[in-house]
């Protein structure tokens, strides 16, 4: 698909995208409530105006916190992004869950993709990716169908991929 298709389809999905943000149609309870408290949930962490960043940053530090990973690897080369991946974590780790989540912010393209053909996420596993709709596309197509992925929320440019048998394969635009 080319760029400008990519572009044109992205915008004509903007309704529709509007409308799952609010969580109409997600079927899945666990999804609702990641799509309306999580993603878009109206909540502030306190330390937000301190820190800085922008909405995407507290968003990042949102799904960490809910997620309660066992283990965060992050790829990114802004230290404030990884400030708000990293302080939800608990420094106890008997307060922390199974998942592992993957963090790979807009420069490491060339990281996801060999990471992507290693085999390297398995069950319980969240991979978050920024860029996806620029030069990280065609990765973000090959991490949503690879065998494991069962569900993935494009937010136009992040996407966020769950590897839990436990769930339906489905795909969110949101």
């Amino acid at each position: 698909m080319s760029s400008l298709s990519q572009h044109i389809s992205y915008w004509l999905s903007k309704p529709s995208r509007w409308f799952h943000r609010r969580g109409f149609s997600v079927q899945s309870p666990w999804a609702f409530e990641f799509v309306t408290h999580v993603l878009f949930g109206k909540s502030r962490f306190y330390a937000f105006d301190e820190l800085g960043g922008d909405r995407s940053d507290e968003q990042l530090f949102k799904v960490v916190r809910w997620l309660r990973p066992k283990e965060m690897v992050a790829y990114t080369g802004n230290a404030l992004t990884e400030t708000y991946l990293m302080s939800p974590l608990s420094k106890n780790p008997s307060l922390r869950g199974s998942t592992i989540v993957y963090y790979y912010g807009t420069d490491q393209f060339s990281r996801l993709d060999g990471d992507v053909d290693s085999g390297r996420f398995t069950d319980e596993t969240c991979v978050i990716v920024d860029g996806i709709r620029r030069s990280n596309a065609s990765n973000w197509q090959r991490l949503t169908v690879a065998p494991g992925a069962t569900s993935a929320f494009d937010l136009g440019k992040r996407g966020i991929v769950f590897f839990d048998q436990r769930r339906q394969r489905q795909t969110y635009l949101l």
